[in-house]
């Protein structure tokens, strides 16, 4: 009986091992390797990881998914294919965005292998006779360097606010545009949150044009009262210049018609006088004052024009005059001919663009433009 159970006991132990899959040492013509775009950046900047696993001949291989303690990891895209010498390889690319600063050891970069000798792949128990091979990859080191002030915003951008227009009828819907101009690691404009008070804000939409490198914002905003914007303003961090900059927009004032604020002030006779008196002596300043400003904006008047028609590419001058969207239907035009990528006749429309402009004496505006020389 004994005799029995040893030989059963054998035979449960040698068939399990005959299925095992063995475990055997890389062969040669088999690596991982692992590669960082950037092994420097700064916190909020996004690097790009690849694993690059090269093999001759597999039954079946699993590259494992990297895993590493306070970095964002997004697999971005993936293609294999066939070396000049014969051999096979994947090539798995990563994004790779830090959430704190320091040094980071990547690590622990595997792929698990199985192969088969050719001998045996056509047999029906095909498990016996496998085997498999682990591989680990180099280890990296990324140092991620945190800017001052707690700032993450990186590039070069120009901030912009505008609406559609400056007076409105109780009720009536104001347009407010926030746009954002540049190139950076901003991905959207959600920190951006306007604050009204007396008014109500309702997002319309949001769009992104990587073309343009433009991201917008646009709200419509319905009020009794008249109201201002506030300014908006965003810190950033120059790489090229190795300096912190901001950029802000200006604050507008939205008139309601009709709207007054109640007053239970009287005013006795000398009240009267003097307020008449004071009156009189603002209007001579205002008076005095728009004749000055008026002087200087006929020295500047043509500044836009010169800007306008020294603009040697499409993209440099849509620059210049996108920021009087919708103030005019046949300036609108124009300006979005310079957006379809077909249009070649380039020296017409600017020409036809500055005529547009002088006519409606926007020429004269040029404290509105939004352009990387009003950032600060």
């Amino acid at each position: 009986m004994f005799y029995k159970i040893s030989i059963l006991f054998f035979l449960l132990v040698f068939s399990s091992y005959l299925n095992a899959t063995q475990i055997i040492n890389p062969p040669r013509g088999y690596s991982l390797e692992a590669r960082l775009k950037e092994t420097n950046i700064l916190l909020g900047e996004t690097t790009q990881l690849t694993l690059i696993y090269r093999y001759t001949d597999v039954e079946d291989y699993e590259i494992k998914e990297p895993q590493f303690s306070g970095i964002v990891i997004k697999e971005l895209d993936s293609k294999d294919f066939k070396d000049k010498n014969g051999s096979f390889r994947e090539e798995i690319n990563y994004s790779l965005t830090p959430q704190r600063e320091g040094n980071f050891t990547l690590n622990d970069l595997q792929v698990i292998s199985q192969i088969i000798d050719t001998k045996y792949k056509n047999f029906n128990n095909r498990s016996k006779y496998t085997k498999e091979f682990s591989l680990k990859a180099n280890t990296l080191t990324l140092e991620v360097i945190k800017l001052p002030n707690n700032i993450t915003a990186i590039g070069e951008y120009q901030l912009k606010a505008s609406v559609d227009k400056q007076y409105a009828k109780e009720a009536e819907v104001v347009t407010l545009t926030l746009s954002l101009y540049g190139d950076g690691n901003i991905q959207n404009l959600d920190a951006l949150e306007p604050k009204i008070e007396n008014a109500t804000l309702n997002l319309l939409y949001t769009t992104r044009s990587k073309r343009m490198h433009l991201l917008t914002k646009v709200y419509e905003i319905v009020s009794e009262q008249t109201y201002t914007i506030p300014s908006f303003e965003l810190f950033y961090f120059d790489k090229e210049d190795m300096l912190i900059k901001k950029s802000n927009s200006e604050f507008i004032e939205v008139t309601i018609n009709g709207y007054r604020k109640t007053q239970e002030n009287f005013m006795d006779n000398k009240d009267k006088y003097l307020y008449f008196l004071l009156g009189f002596t603002s209007i001579l300043v205002l008076l005095s004052l728009y004749k000055l400003l008026t002087s200087k904006k006929e020295k500047k008047e043509s500044t836009l024009v010169k800007r306008v028609k020294k603009s040697r590419t499409k993209s440099e001058l849509y620059k210049n005059v996108v920021v009087f969207l919708g103030r005019d239907k046949e300036l609108d035009n124009f300006i979005y001919q310079l957006e379809d990528e077909t249009f070649l006749n380039f020296k017409a429309i600017k020409k036809e663009l500055i005529k547009r402009l002088v006519k409606l004496g926007l020429n004269e505006r040029d404290n509105l433009l939004f352009t990387a020389k009003n950032t600060l």
